[in-house]
This record gives C-alpha cells, structure tokens and sequence, in this order.
C-alpha cells in the first residue's frame, strides 16, 4: 500500500474507480446488471427508496420522456381512457346504494378497509377489482373507504385491511 494512512488510500480509491467507471462504461454496466439480477429485491427496495427521497427528479424524468415521445404517451392515455369506458358507467343510483349497503351493515358510514367510521368529506368509492385489473362499476365490486386507505390500497386487488390513522 503506498500511502500510511488509511483514510488517504481510501479516498484515492474512490477517485481512481470513479475514473475507471467512467472509461470502462460498458464494464460497469455488466456489473450493476449483474448485481440487479443477483439481488433483485434489494435493487427494487432501493429504488423505492431513491424515489421517494427524489420526487421532483422522478417527474423531471417522466416530463422528459413524455416530451420525447408524444406519441406513445397517447396511446397510453387512450388505452386507459378505453379501460375506464369497457369498466361501464358509474350512475349517481349505484353510489347511493353503496352508502346505503355501508350504513345498513356497520351501522354509520365505515371503511371497509380499516373499520373506523369515515367523516363526510373524507370517503372515497373503492373498487375491490380495480379498473386497471378488468374490474367493473357494479354494485358488488364496490365498497366505501377513506381516500387515504384506498390511495394506500393502490390498484391491488381483493378487500386489504389496511390499518392507518385516518386525521379527522
């Protein structure tokens, strides 16, 4: 080693890999490709993790992207707009036999996620197939939720209890 301490070496290191990445891009593409592979879940957690602490970075990619291709980002928009018309029509008589259906089986106006009673304001119509999944608006699929439970629901299938403390 020739440098006596450690903390020195250390840094030269750093600095000599950094440039050594950067001249040898193709090899340090196969690495972290390799390691993605090798540690798939560990990849994705951090990935979340990085987009969660970099959101204005994640929209800055996204508006690039749908700058880049205004084409494809149509499509995409037309083939969920299709989705939405396939699922049916949404009428003011469903929703109200939802709320009727929640109020005569708790009782008062509950989340069918969490079980706590919901606020005027604060619900949100849930669907237990959802849209994006080939469900439907009819009755039986469904239910009624705080907006915060059925945004953490996601577009994940199936009644999920999902405890949260709801702000009231």
């Amino acid at each position: 080693m020739p440098y006596k301490n450690k903390a020195i070496h250390r840094i030269h290191m750093r600095v000599y890999m950094r440039d050594y990445r950067k001249k040898n891009r193709e090899w340090w593409n196969a690495c972290k490709k390799r390691y993605r592979k090798n540690n798939l879940e560990k990849a994705r957690q951090m990935d979340r993790d990085w987009r969660k602490k970099n959101p204005e970075k994640c929209r800055a990619t996204y508006l690039r992207w749908r700058d880049k291709d205004p084409i494809k980002t149509k499509l995409l928009w037309r083939k969920a707009l299709a989705k939405r018309r396939k699922s049916g029509y949404l009428s003011i008589k469903i929703i109200q036999e939802i709320y009727e259906k929640n109020i005569h089986k708790f009782g008062t106006l509950t989340c069918c996620l969490c079980f706590k009673p919901i606020v005027f304001g604060n619900d949100s119509i849930d669907h237990i197939i959802p849209l994006s999944k080939g469900g439907t608006h009819i009755k039986s699929n469904l239910q009624i939720a705080h907006i915060l439970c059925n945004r953490k629901k996601g577009n994940r299938q199936g009644v999920i209890p999902i405890r949260i403390e709801v702000v009231k």
